[in-house]
């Protein structure tokens, strides 16, 4: 596990330099692996989008008496889910725009567009829907449990996403601990005196 988690492009980034960054930018003049990445990213957020307006609205239009914070949970959850999808499509447009009017003049070295305001508002915003998740999670398990009167419909899905974040966040947790580990560890054996 060390040797592929140490040879993971994450824990040793190759960087090119200028001259590379300019041949490759001329053999890609087009930026055909920018449009696929871009549209593929604009193609999940809308698939992602329903969710997060079935949440709103689920919350809105069904109670549950057993537990009735569950349904501003939902609107609160399905609200932040919203935000983070519109602020990945600005970003992912603005860079998109911002590479193809780069792509015409390669000397300008640009690293996209990166609003501090708005990566710090994105971060906030994910650990919120982290604590919202193990909240959310709780209350529908406590529903879960017993007999309820609840909708299915607020039930499941609290229930599903909250578990599917928590799961998500968990394997990510570890895969960057492990990750954080090696590159540690790396920099610790090359410092190390030969004998």
């Amino acid at each position: 596990m060390y040797f592929w988690v140490k040879t993971c492009a994450i824990a040793d980034p190759k960087l090119k330099t200028a001259e590379e960054n300019v041949n490759s930018k001329a053999a890609n003049s087009d930026g055909d692996d920018d449009k696929i990445k871009f549209y593929l990213t604009m193609l999940l957020l809308l698939l992602l989008t329903p969710l997060s307006v079935y949440f709103i609205n689920a919350g809105v239009i069904k109670s549950c008496s057993a537990e009735p914070k569950l349904p501003f949970w939902m609107v609160v959850i399905g609200s932040c889910l919203l935000f983070e999808i519109l602020a990945s499509a600005f970003i992912g447009y603005r860079s998109f725009l911002n590479h193809r009017n780069n792509s015409k003049f390669p000397s300008e070295d640009t690293n996209g567009y990166r609003p501090a305001f708005l990566i710090i508002l994105r971060k906030s915003v994910r650990l919120s829907i982290f604590g919202l998740s193990i909240v959310g999670f709780l209350w529908s398990c406590s529903v879960v449990s017993e007999e309820s009167d609840c909708s299915d419909f607020v039930i499941w899905p609290s229930f599903i996403l909250s578990f599917m974040i928590l799961l998500i966040s968990t394997f990510g947790f570890i895969y960057y601990s492990c990750v954080l580990c090696c590159t540690v560890l790396d920099y610790f054996e090359e410092d190390k005196p030969e004998k």
